[in-house]
Protein backbone atom coordinates (compact mmCIF):
# COMPACT_ATOMS: atom_id res chain seq x y z
CA UNK A 1 0.00 0.00 0.00
CA UNK A 2 2.69 2.45 0.93
CA UNK A 3 4.40 2.42 -2.03
CA UNK A 4 1.34 2.63 -4.32
CA UNK A 5 0.59 5.97 -1.74
CA UNK A 6 4.22 7.08 -3.01
CA UNK A 7 3.57 6.73 -7.26
CA UNK A 8 0.48 8.52 -6.39
CA UNK A 9 2.50 11.65 -5.14
CA UNK A 10 4.96 11.30 -7.72
CA UNK A 11 1.94 11.34 -10.39
CA UNK A 12 0.63 14.34 -7.81
CA UNK A 13 4.01 16.37 -8.29
CA UNK A 14 3.88 15.42 -12.19
CA UNK A 15 0.06 16.80 -12.57
CA UNK A 16 1.60 20.35 -10.66
CA UNK A 17 4.84 20.42 -13.34
CA UNK A 18 2.17 20.12 -16.18
CA UNK A 19 0.15 22.82 -14.56
CA UNK A 20 2.86 25.18 -14.46
CA UNK A 21 3.35 25.02 -18.14
CA UNK A 22 -0.21 25.79 -18.92
CA UNK A 23 -2.26 28.64 -18.91
CA UNK A 24 -3.30 29.38 -15.35
CA UNK A 25 -6.04 27.87 -13.81
CA UNK A 26 -7.17 26.56 -16.67
CA UNK A 27 -7.54 22.62 -17.37
CA UNK A 28 -9.46 19.72 -16.78
CA UNK A 29 -9.77 17.03 -14.00
CA UNK A 30 -11.49 13.33 -14.84
CA UNK A 31 -12.36 10.09 -13.31
CA UNK A 32 -13.37 6.96 -15.22
CA UNK A 33 -13.97 3.35 -14.35
CA UNK A 34 -12.42 1.22 -17.25
CA UNK A 35 -12.73 -2.85 -17.86
CA UNK A 36 -9.35 -4.21 -17.55
CA UNK A 37 -6.82 -6.44 -19.76
CA UNK A 38 -9.89 -6.87 -22.45
CA UNK A 39 -9.96 -9.26 -24.86
CA UNK A 40 -10.83 -7.22 -27.29
CA UNK A 41 -7.93 -4.65 -28.81
CA UNK A 42 -4.26 -5.44 -30.11
CA UNK A 43 -2.64 -6.69 -27.32
CA UNK A 44 -1.69 -11.02 -26.46
CA UNK A 45 -3.85 -13.06 -24.60
CA UNK A 46 -5.30 -11.63 -21.72
CA UNK A 47 -4.46 -12.62 -17.74
CA UNK A 48 -6.63 -10.40 -16.06
CA UNK A 49 -9.28 -10.18 -17.85
CA UNK A 50 -12.92 -10.10 -15.56
CA UNK A 51 -11.42 -7.05 -13.48
CA UNK A 52 -11.87 -3.31 -13.32
CA UNK A 53 -9.81 -0.22 -12.79
CA UNK A 54 -10.80 3.16 -11.84
CA UNK A 55 -8.51 6.23 -13.68
CA UNK A 56 -8.16 9.56 -12.15
CA UNK A 57 -6.16 12.20 -13.93
CA UNK A 58 -5.62 16.01 -14.83
CA UNK A 59 -5.08 17.77 -18.43
CA UNK A 60 -4.31 21.01 -18.69
CA UNK A 61 -5.60 23.38 -21.27
CA UNK A 62 -3.73 23.47 -25.01
CA UNK A 63 -0.09 24.76 -24.57
CA UNK A 64 0.47 27.42 -26.85
CA UNK A 65 3.98 27.18 -26.45
CA UNK A 66 4.01 24.08 -28.03
CA UNK A 67 3.06 25.37 -31.11
CA UNK A 68 5.84 23.57 -33.04
CA UNK A 69 4.03 19.88 -31.81
CA UNK A 70 0.24 21.39 -32.43
CA UNK A 71 -0.13 22.76 -29.54
CA UNK A 72 -0.78 19.79 -27.31
CA UNK A 73 -2.20 19.35 -23.82
CA UNK A 74 -0.51 17.80 -21.10
CA UNK A 75 -1.86 14.89 -18.90
CA UNK A 76 -0.90 13.23 -15.36
CA UNK A 77 -3.46 10.04 -14.49
CA UNK A 78 -3.27 7.02 -12.46
CA UNK A 79 -5.28 3.95 -13.53
CA UNK A 80 -5.96 1.35 -9.98
CA UNK A 81 -6.67 -2.12 -10.56
CA UNK A 82 -9.86 -2.82 -7.84
CA UNK A 83 -8.60 -6.27 -7.73
CA UNK A 84 -4.97 -5.63 -7.34
CA UNK A 85 -3.70 -6.45 -10.59
CA UNK A 86 -1.58 -4.15 -12.45
CA UNK A 87 -1.55 -0.24 -12.14
CA UNK A 88 -0.32 2.05 -14.32
CA UNK A 89 0.71 6.24 -13.88
CA UNK A 90 1.46 7.89 -16.86
CA UNK A 91 2.20 11.41 -18.27
CA UNK A 92 2.13 12.50 -21.95
CA UNK A 93 0.67 14.66 -24.47
CA UNK A 94 -3.19 14.77 -26.00
CA UNK A 95 -4.54 16.47 -29.15
CA UNK A 96 -8.11 17.49 -29.61
CA UNK A 97 -10.22 17.71 -32.48
CA UNK A 98 -13.66 19.40 -32.09
CA UNK A 99 -15.87 16.98 -34.88
CA UNK A 100 -18.02 19.29 -37.46
CA UNK A 101 -18.17 22.04 -35.20
CA UNK A 102 -20.24 19.86 -32.66
CA UNK A 103 -20.26 19.16 -29.13
CA UNK A 104 -18.71 16.01 -29.61
CA UNK A 105 -14.70 15.98 -29.90
CA UNK A 106 -11.89 13.52 -30.27
CA UNK A 107 -8.08 13.18 -28.55
CA UNK A 108 -5.12 11.00 -29.67
CA UNK A 109 -2.40 11.23 -26.93
CA UNK A 110 0.47 9.12 -26.25
CA UNK A 111 2.42 8.83 -23.30
CA UNK A 112 5.22 6.89 -21.03
CA UNK A 113 3.63 4.91 -18.50
CA UNK A 114 5.43 3.42 -14.78
CA UNK A 115 4.26 -0.35 -14.38
CA UNK A 116 4.06 -1.32 -10.90
CA UNK A 117 3.19 -4.99 -11.74
CA UNK A 118 5.40 -8.18 -12.86
CA UNK A 119 7.83 -7.48 -15.16
CA UNK A 120 8.66 -11.03 -15.91
CA UNK A 121 7.19 -14.43 -14.21
CA UNK A 122 9.01 -15.36 -10.90
CA UNK A 123 11.12 -18.35 -12.03
CA UNK A 124 10.25 -17.25 -15.28
CA UNK A 125 7.60 -19.56 -15.05
CA UNK A 126 5.66 -20.67 -18.39
CA UNK A 127 3.28 -23.90 -18.21
CA UNK A 128 3.78 -24.87 -21.65
CA UNK A 129 8.02 -25.76 -20.40
CA UNK A 130 7.77 -25.90 -17.32
CA UNK A 131 7.71 -28.72 -16.20
CA UNK A 132 4.84 -30.35 -13.60
CA UNK A 133 6.15 -31.73 -10.60
CA UNK A 134 6.17 -35.38 -10.37
CA UNK A 135 5.99 -37.94 -7.55
CA UNK A 136 9.15 -37.33 -5.90
CA UNK A 137 9.09 -33.42 -5.83
CA UNK A 138 9.16 -32.17 -2.08
CA UNK A 139 6.09 -30.16 -0.82
CA UNK A 140 7.80 -27.07 -0.98
CA UNK A 141 8.51 -27.75 -4.98
CA UNK A 142 4.70 -28.35 -5.08
CA UNK A 143 3.95 -25.27 -3.56
CA UNK A 144 6.04 -22.96 -5.35
CA UNK A 145 5.13 -24.48 -8.65
CA UNK A 146 1.57 -23.92 -7.56
CA UNK A 147 2.33 -20.38 -6.55
CA UNK A 148 3.83 -19.89 -10.19
CA UNK A 149 1.19 -21.33 -11.95
CA UNK A 150 -1.42 -18.80 -9.93
CA UNK A 151 0.58 -16.07 -11.04
CA UNK A 152 0.58 -16.37 -14.26
CA UNK A 153 -3.15 -17.51 -14.69
CA UNK A 154 -4.01 -13.79 -12.68
CA UNK A 155 -1.07 -11.64 -13.58
CA UNK A 156 0.33 -10.10 -16.85
CA UNK A 157 3.94 -9.74 -16.61
CA UNK A 158 4.38 -6.20 -19.04
CA UNK A 159 8.08 -7.21 -20.03
CA UNK A 160 9.08 -4.25 -18.77
CA UNK A 161 8.68 -1.25 -16.06
CA UNK A 162 7.96 1.62 -18.28
CA UNK A 163 5.60 1.47 -21.37
CA UNK A 164 3.98 3.31 -24.21
CA UNK A 165 0.69 4.80 -23.82
CA UNK A 166 -1.21 5.24 -27.09
CA UNK A 167 -4.66 6.24 -26.79
CA UNK A 168 -7.94 7.45 -27.60
CA UNK A 169 -10.91 9.64 -26.57
CA UNK A 170 -14.53 10.13 -27.97
CA UNK A 171 -15.99 13.21 -25.93
CA UNK A 172 -18.94 15.25 -25.74
CA UNK A 173 -19.40 18.40 -23.85
CA UNK A 174 -22.32 18.12 -21.86
CA UNK A 175 -22.34 21.70 -20.59
CA UNK A 176 -19.52 24.35 -20.56
CA UNK A 177 -18.04 22.67 -17.80
CA UNK A 178 -18.99 18.95 -17.98
CA UNK A 179 -18.55 16.37 -20.73
CA UNK A 180 -18.74 12.48 -20.66
CA UNK A 181 -16.04 10.75 -23.01
CA UNK A 182 -15.48 6.30 -24.15
CA UNK A 183 -11.99 5.87 -23.81
CA UNK A 184 -9.47 3.30 -24.96
CA UNK A 185 -5.96 2.96 -23.26
CA UNK A 186 -3.25 0.74 -24.56
CA UNK A 187 0.09 0.07 -22.64
CA UNK A 188 3.08 -1.58 -23.98
CA UNK A 189 6.48 -1.44 -24.43
CA UNK A 190 6.82 -1.63 -28.50
CA UNK A 191 8.60 -4.86 -28.15
CA UNK A 192 11.72 -2.79 -26.15
CA UNK A 193 11.07 -5.73 -23.20
CA UNK A 194 12.28 -8.97 -22.85
CA UNK A 195 8.17 -9.73 -23.42
CA UNK A 196 5.40 -7.39 -25.04
CA UNK A 197 2.08 -9.08 -24.41
CA UNK A 198 0.77 -5.22 -23.86
CA UNK A 199 -2.66 -4.62 -22.24
CA UNK A 200 -5.96 -2.95 -23.79
CA UNK A 201 -8.71 -1.41 -21.23
CA UNK A 202 -11.87 0.19 -22.18
CA UNK A 203 -14.08 2.60 -20.12
CA UNK A 204 -15.52 5.58 -19.86
CA UNK A 205 -15.17 9.12 -17.99
CA UNK A 206 -16.58 12.70 -16.13
CA UNK A 207 -14.62 15.22 -16.75
CA UNK A 208 -15.02 18.73 -15.26
CA UNK A 209 -13.58 21.76 -17.52
CA UNK A 210 -11.99 24.38 -15.80
CA UNK A 211 -10.91 28.10 -16.63
CA UNK A 212 -10.27 28.65 -20.39
CA UNK A 213 -10.50 25.01 -20.76
CA UNK A 214 -14.49 25.70 -20.26
CA UNK A 215 -14.68 28.53 -22.29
Amino acid sequence: MLHKIGRATALLASAAILTSAAPAFAGEVFLGGFAHDSTFGVSGSPHEQGTYDFQVGYRTAQIQSLWFLLTPMAYAKGQFNTDDRTNFYTVGLEWRKHLFHTKFYGDFGVGGAYVDGYNTYPDHFDPSSTPVPGPGASPAQVAQYNSDLHIFRTRKAMGSDFVFNPNFTLGYDLTQHFAIEGAWEHYSNAGLGGRNPGMDNWGARVVYKFGKSAQ
